[in-house]
C-alpha cells in the first residue's frame, strides 16, 4: 500500500478530482476576481473549469457535496445560482466596455478580448426586454450605464 501511495497512486478518486477543480478554480479567481467560470470555459490548459463546476451545482442540488466541500467553495465566493451570476458577468463586462469606449453597446458579435461573448449576452438582455422578461431592476440598472434597447445597424 505505501508503495502505491509513493508513486502517487490515489485511493480516493473523487476526492482527487474535486481538489483539482477546487484548485484551478482558485487560479481562476486569482486572475478574474471571481470564482465563477463560464459554463463551457476551459483553462489555458484545457481543464474543463466550467464543466466541473457545474457538476459541483449539480451535485450540491442532489445532496451530493460533503459540508466540507461546501464550505470550501462558499468561503472563496462560489455561487450555486448561475443565473444571477451571468447576469452580474455580463453587467460587469458591459461597465469595463463602457470605461474603455465611453459607450455600453456593443455589436451582436463583439467578444472581450478573455472571450466572454459580450454582444451575444446584450442581445439575450434586449430579447428578453423585448418579451417582458427583464426585471425591473435589471432594466432600470442597464438604463442608468446607458444601454439602449434598440440599436441601430
Amino acid at each position: 500500500m505505501k508503495r502505491l501511495e509513493e508513486i502517487g497512486f490515489t485511493w480516493d478518486l473523487y476526492e482527487e478530482q474535486f481538489e483539482k477543480g477546487f484548485q484551478e478554480t482558485l487560479l481562476y479567481k486569482e486572475k478574474n476576481g471571481n470564482p465563477n467560470a463560464l459554463r463551457y470555459y476551459k483553462t489555458p490548459e484545457g481543464y474543463r473549469l466550467g464543466f466541473w463546476q457545474s457538476t459541483q451545482i449539480e451535485n450540491y442540488k442532489n445532496g451530493k457535496l460533503s459540508s466540507d466541500q461546501i464550505e470550501r467553495l462558499e468561503k472563496i465566493g462560489f455561487t450555486w445560482e448561475r443565473l444571477k451570476e451571468k447576469f452580474e458577468k455580463g453587467f460587469q463586462e458591459t461597465l469595463i466596455y463602457k470605461k474603455s469606449t465611453g459607450n455600453p453597446n456593443v455589436t451582436a458579435i463583439y467578444k472581450t478580448p478573455e472571450g466572454f461573448l459580450l454582444g451575444r449576452w446584450q442581445q439575450h438582455q434586449r430579447n428578453n426586454y423585448k418579451k417582458g422578461k427583464l426585471s425591473p431592476y435589471r432594466t432600470k440598472r442597464l438604463e442608468e450605464i446607458g444601454f439602449k434597447w434598440r440599436i441601430r445597424a
